[in-house]
């Protein structure tokens, strides 16, 4: 479910296969969907403890980033993400 740059990034930072990568960053489960808002294809998902954006690709829609908070007047920190 995770869009190819944001695989790369995953396995580059932590220098292990993506499955093991996200087995050790650990995030928590997210919750159910509160909101999704689509901009052509990038979409944010807002979930009861996490926050998801996601791309359109040929393939549908992946994962670019995870693990999101928002921040006071600047753009969300997320855990995982692409470069």
């Amino acid at each position: 479910m995770l869009a190819p740059a944001t695989v790369q990034e995953l396995e580059q930072s932590s220098d292990s296969p993506c499955a093991k990568a996200l087995n050790d960053q650990s995030p928590p489960p997210g919750g159910a969907v509160r909101r999704t808002d689509v901009y052509g294809n990038q979409a944010r998902t807002v979930l009861s403890s996490d926050t998801l954006f996601l791309s359109h690709f040929t393939s549908g829609w992946k994962v670019v980033a995870a693990g999101c908070r928002p921040q006071p007047q600047q753009p969300y920190q997320c855990r995982i993400k692409g470069g």
